[in-house]
This record gives structure tokens, C-alpha cells and sequence, in this order.
């Protein structure tokens, strides 16, 4: 009878046993059709945002045949444009023509100046005219040698950049001491940081996904010529249109690599919430720098928050540069994006991805 009763207990241990399992199959199996139902949305998502650029693919094609037939029919003598009158010039033609000029020297009275656009810590951009509307950026007040050094260096940088997602350098202007830069103009909804902390609009998920790709794809751009942003910001991302189309500028402090590290004087210079660890110790930096700058700028958009705001100066260098520290993972960021933040601002640089990752 005893024997009996330990085989029930042992067959009834084991039952409980395979019930449990039951359980955790059960609960398994929830969670596997939870994230196959979340994966058929994205899936469906980029499905049709994949349609959409293909629709915009087709339209550009569209409109380049268009201006090609209008091209051809000016050439004949058909129509004609002069700077005194006639018919203005469409938004094609003036698509066409930006892409087409090659940067040079502008003469100074060949532009007229409007209003005051931005102001930063070298430079004053003002809305103007040239062949078309155009942004030209002024440099401030009194020029020392390392500026001019720093205006020129930009200049010339920009001139060898033609990608749609950074603003294009239509030419240089040097006129009584001071050195102005005559660039593309971006007629959308301001810079990225203006749109989350002054208008405090919110961006949705697929926007920030969208902004990050465009992002990304002019940065790997630059890599690819060895050339380093160093100063990857809100500030300096122009949103284009509402489908979180971009275009970066404000190269000012990008830097030619030499062979693994960026020559500097000092690599301080920058917005030191964006910078780098490695840049905060002034140490020798590489391109992964505009990785770190990328993640915090993630973090931004998803949490509509100023990364370190609670922080003086030298708090926040303590807290990335020796404590590194991060800001804080909100509960409902989506995995996929968290993956991404913490890979690019890892602390050591050569963890961090590529853009074209």
C-alpha cells in the first residue's frame, strides 16, 4: 500500500509537472503570435511606405521628362526668362538649375540680402536672392585667421557634396573682410529642434523612423568621403516636409579624416549634450563619434525631451564622460529603437554601428 501511494504522489508530481508546461507553451505561444501580429504590422507598414516612394519615384520621373521637353523647347526659342521680366521660373526649372550649379565665387553684388533666418556662434543666415531664392550665412563680427581657416575649410568641403539630404553649397562670397556662404535654401518646417522644443510638436514613431533613415543615409554618405560631421544635432537636421524628409547643414565643424583619427585642434568644440565621451576627454576621435551624436538625437525624438536638461555644464560631462551615464529608456520605447539608441551611444567607439547598419 505504501508503494502504491508514493507511485500516485510520483504520478501526480509528474502530471502537475506537465501541466505546468501546459502553462508555459500556452503563454509561449501568446507571446509568438503577439510579435507576429506586431512584425504583419510593420510589415504592412513598410510595405506601404516602400509603395509611396515608389510613387514618388515615379512622379520625379515625371516632372524630369517634363522639364527636359520644356528645356529643349527654350532652347528652340520658344519661350524666354530675362532679369528684368517675363515668365517667372517654375519650381522645376529652379530644381533643375540648383542641381546643376557648380559652387564657385559669387560676386557680392550679385546677391541681395533679406531677413535675418538663424543666428549661431559663427555665423548669421539671412533669406536672399541670387540667380534664386537662396540662404546665405554670413560670418560674425570681427574674423580671426582660425576662422577664416574654419569658414574657408567649409566651404570647399561642401562644394564636393551633391546628396538630396544635405543642403547644397551654391557658391562662395568674400566682400570687405567678412565671408559669406550661398547655399540651397530649405523651404519646410524649420530645424528639427525648433520643431520639438519651441513649436512642442510631437513626432510619431514611423516620423522619427523615417527622419532617422534620411539621416542616416546622408551621413553614410559622408563617411564614405571621409569626411566627420562632428556636431550631429536637432539644431543643424532642416525637416523638408511632413513625411520626415531632411537635410543636414552646418558643416562648420566636420573635419577630413586622416587614416583612423580626425586631425583637430580641439575636440571640444560642438554641443556637448550630443558629444561623445571620448570627445568630453578630448581624446583621438573617429567618425563613430556621429554615431553617439545619432542616438541621443533618437532618444529625442521618440521622448520629445531635451537630453540632460536637469544638468549644468560640468555635470553632464561628469555624468557621460566618467560615469557613463545615458538618458533614461522610457518603458514604452519600442525594442527595435532601444536596440538601435544603446548600440550607437555604446562607450566604446568601435562597438557602435555604421549609418549603413
Amino acid at each position: 500500500e505504501d508503494a502504491v501511494v508514493r507511485h500516485k504522489q510520483a504520478l501526480q508530481q509528474e502530471s502537475d509537472g506537465i501541466a505546468k508546461q501546459q502553462s508555459l507553451l500556452k503563454k509561449k505561444e501568446a507571446e509568438i503570435e503577439l510579435r507576429e501580429s506586431k512584425l504583419e504590422r510593420m510589415q504592412a507598414e513598410l510595405n506601404r511606405l516602400s509603395e509611396q516612394l515608389k510613387a514618388q519615384e515615379r512622379d520625379v520621373k515625371d516632372r524630369e521628362q517634363q522639364l527636359q521637353a520644356a528645356l529643349n523647347s527654350a532652347a528652340s526659342g520658344s519661350s524666354t526668362v530675362d532679369g528684368a521680366g517675363g515668365e517667372m521660373a517654375t519650381e522645376a526649372d529652379e530644381r533643375s538649375a540648383l542641381e546643376n550649379i557648380d559652387a564657385g565665387r559669387i560676386r557680392f553684388n550679385e546677391l541681395t540680402l533679406g531677413s535675418l533666418l538663424g543666428s549661431g556662434s559663427f555665423a548669421d543666415v539671412y533669406r536672399a536672392e541670387w540667380r534664386m531664392p537662396c540662404a546665405v550665412k554670413k560670418m560674425k563680427g570681427r574674423i580671426s585667421k582660425d576662422q577664416m581657416t574654419e569658414f574657408v575649410r567649409e566651404g570647399e568641403m561642401m562644394r564636393s557634396l551633391k546628396h538630396p539630404g544635405i543642403v547644397k553649397l551654391l557658391g562662395v562670397c568674400v566682400e570687405g573682410g567678412s565671408f559669406y556662404l550661398v547655399q540651397e535654401i530649405v523651404n519646410g518646417f524649420g530645424n528639427l529642434f525648433d520643431f520639438l522644443h519651441k513649436k512642442n510638436a510631437r513626432l510619431s514613431y514611423w516620423q522619427c523612423v523615417q527622419i532617422a533613415v534620411g539621416i542616416s543615409d546622408a551621413m553614410a554618405y559622408l563617411h564614405e568621403r571621409h569626411i566627420v560631421h562632428r556636431d550631429l544635432k536637432p539644431q543643424n537636421c532642416l525637416l523638408v516636409n511632413e513625411k520626415g524628409e531632411v537635410k543636414l547643414c552646418d558643416f562648420g565643424l566636420a573635419r577630413l579624416k586622416n587614416t583612423a583619427y580626425v586631425e583637430t585642434v580641439s575636440n571640444t568644440a560642438g554641443t556637448p549634450a550630443y558629444q561623445a565621451p571620448e570627445m568630453l576627454r578630448d581624446e583621438p576621435i573617429t567618425e563613430k563619434v556621429d554615431l553617439y551624436g545619432f542616438g541621443i538625437m533618437l532618444w529625442e525624438m521618440y521622448t520629445g525631451k531635451l537630453p540632460w536638461s536637469d544638468k549644468n555644464y560640468h555635470q553632464m560631462i561628469h555624468t557621460v564622460a566618467v560615469r557613463n551615464e545615458r538618458p533614461p529608456i522610457t518603458p514604452d520605447m519600442p525594442r527595435e529603437l532601444v536596440q538601435v539608441i544603446e548600440a550607437c551611444w555604446h562607450p566604446l567607439p568601435p562597438k557602435r554601428p555604421t549609418f549603413p547598419e
